[in-house]
């Protein structure tokens, strides 16, 4: 498979670290967190890895040019901002599985699974998701369309499905992306989905963070230290 990296964002919510230092570089565990994805995709056996940046772009180039890693990442500049997922159509031709992380994310997710069960299917569009749990604060009532009460739930917990930023696209999703357009992850899943192809969600209960605060920083640095596999194996 082919492994992608998303790095675009400016990481606004973790300054001033991210004034000098782009997101996806700040270190957890003393490697920096796109090294950790890509040491873990090219242990999962990916053949090739690409970053796409733009914000510090060149800082990335000039880490990854040094890193000592099993595979080397090309870094691709997008001209301008391309969403979550639009970078794509900016990289050459494949048809192989392409595996797409956001390069913010600390994760135990398991990419040789992941491939596994998306080739087994087999599947056009695969969406790694993972479960979050939310205590509502207050007392929910639920009514008919007439208002009449059919029950009422004290703070009751709710379960939501959600995306973990990781996806696994094969040719005829990849056919999908045109180059230079901007496009979301969720746009391409609606799209996928209009054009007929075969999406499917699996699940995985691993650890997973999308760091994008001081506090998600923190987390994350403190699940690597009891959890060093997070970091991948080592060059």
């Amino acid at each position: 498979m082919r492994g992608v990296l998303v790095a675009g964002g400016r990481g606004l919510r973790l300054r001033p670290a991210t004034d000098e230092t782009p997101k996806c570089l700040l270190p957890i565990g003393g490697v920096p967190i796109a090294e950790a994805l890509a040491r873990r995709l090219a242990a999962a056996g990916a053949r090739e890895i690409f970053l796409l940046a733009h914000h510090l772009a060149e800082r990335i180039e000039r880490h990854f040019a040094s890193a000592r890693l099993p595979l080397p990442v090309t870094v691709v500049r997008e001209p301008e901002p391309l969403g979550t997922i639009g970078g794509l159509g900016l990289l050459p031709p494949t048809e192989e599985p392409t595996l797409v992380a956001n390069g913010d994310l600390v994760t135990g997710l398991d990419f040789g699974a992941l491939l596994r069960e998306h080739r087994r299917v087999p599947t056009d569009l695969t969406i790694a998701t993972h479960e979050e749990r939310l205590r509502l604060r207050f007392g929910e009532v639920l009514a008919d369309d007439e208002g009449r009460v059919e029950e009422y739930l004290e703070k009751p917990e709710k379960r939501f499905t959600l995306s973990s930023g990781i996806y696994l696209l094969g040719p005829r999703a990849l056919a999908l992306l045109r180059p230079g357009e901007r496009l979301d992850a969720p746009d391409l899943v609606r799209r996928s989905i209009a054009a007929g192809l075969d999406v499917l969600a699996r699940r995985d209960d691993a650890f997973w963070i999308d760091v994008n605060g001081p506090e998600d920083l923190e987390a994350a640095r403190a699940a690597a230290e009891r959890e060093p596999s997070l970091l991948g194996p080592a060059a």
